[in-house]
């Protein structure tokens, strides 16, 4: 989770010897919003939504989770209505497929993707085809700028070509806090032998579309302050997708302090819906299962309206249009006539 949306809201400030909260950062939020002070929703009614082997306070961070799971893709669909990446995204590789004869090699060796400045923009690392000309195992390291991220992953190799997939997708943002990143995927390769195939294919087409975003070289040297650049990829061929999203922007927009405040009310009314909607779905019979149901029902239609509200507003209110990713989609917007409306 973003460190812009933890403790945004709690659970409840209230002290009460019936409920015990075992972890004091769930009483707290840095807009004083709780979501036991819904009119309609109390700490009661929270404990009636759970199954019997759930606590409040996992209850709870579930539910918080949940809610800024919801927050973001919603948003993300709210600012696509108007806007639109301003480059097309490139999915592809990185390192070619052919490869001839072994590379000549030094302590450390790889690509580097130098980036162009795309705030808002990401690539994302799925998976690695490796060719060598031995077998054993590689160590992938990967640097931001010149600091070692802990993202690591050793690396089986066979005979000739080996495919990687990483567990889950590795994001590497382009632009954080104002500042561009270059990135450096190597290895130390001792007695592993890489097959020489180039970084790039030369096609026209490909380096327009992947250009927009970065240029890619292949590096070797004795460590990470002293590489030189080449054009040779050295045994890995990179399996990415590099594209905008307002995931690397949020945390900017929730700057303003306006922003981060109702960006926090969304989250409080969703939250809201949510514990309600877990109420409904229990198979614990209980008074708030059973009556009111008709009132709850009236509390989550509110809810969800003002949590929609809210991300409209949200969408219409940020610093987007500041980016490098984004550009008003002219499509979308309505007119009349030759008037924009």
């Amino acid at each position: 989770m973003k460190e812009c949306l933890e403790g945004l809201v709690g659970l409840s400030r209230s002290e009460c010897e019936c409920y015990t909260i075992e972890y004091p950062e769930i009483k707290k939020s840095s807009l004083n919003l709780f979501l036991d002070e819904h009119e309609g929703i109390d700490l009661e009614l929270i404990k009636n939504a759970l199954s019997c082997s759930e606590l409040l306070h996992t209850n709870f961070k579930t539910l918080y989770e949940n809610a800024v799971n919801f927050f973001e893709s919603d948003l993300q669909v709210a600012i696509a209505e108007n806007y639109k990446q301003k480059y097309k995204a490139f999915v592809g590789r990185v390192g070619e497929l052919k490869y001839s004869g072994v590379a000549n090699t030094m302590a450390l060796v790889g690509l580097m993707l130098e980036t162009k400045y795309v705030d808002g923009a990401s690539i994302i690392l799925n998976s690695v085809n490796l060719f060598f000309n031995n077998t054993g195992s590689i160590t992938l390291q990967i640097y931001k700028n010149d600091v070692l991220m802990e993202d690591e992953f050793v690396i089986e190799i066979e005979a000739e070509k080996t495919f990687y997939e990483l567990e889950s997708p590795l994001s590497l943002p382009i632009v954080e806090n104002g500042i561009r990143n270059d990135y450096y995927i190597v290895y130390n390769p001792n007695t592993m032998q890489p097959f020489k195939n180039n970084v790039s294919c030369g096609c026209s087409g490909v380096e327009q579309v992947r250009g927009k975003f970065l240029t890619a070289k292949g590096v070797r040297g004795t460590d990470i302050d002293n590489l030189t650049k080449d054009s040779f990829a050295y045994g890995m061929s990179l399996n990415v997708s590099i594209s905008c999203s307002i995931d690397n922007l949020l945390c900017g927009f929730m700057l303003d302090d306006t922003y981060n405040r109702r960006a926090g009310m969304a989250l409080w009314y969703k939250l809201g819906v949510l514990v309600i909607g877990k109420l409904f779905s229990s198979r614990e019979i209980n008074f708030d299962t059973f009556s009111d149901r008709e009132y709850l029902y009236g509390r989550r239609s509110h809810f969800d309206k003002q949590y929609r509200n809210i991300i409209l507003w949200l969408s219409e209110n940020t610093t987007i249009s500041n980016s490098e990713c984004f550009i008003c989609d002219s499509k979308k917007v309505m007119t009349m006539g030759k008037n924009l409306i």
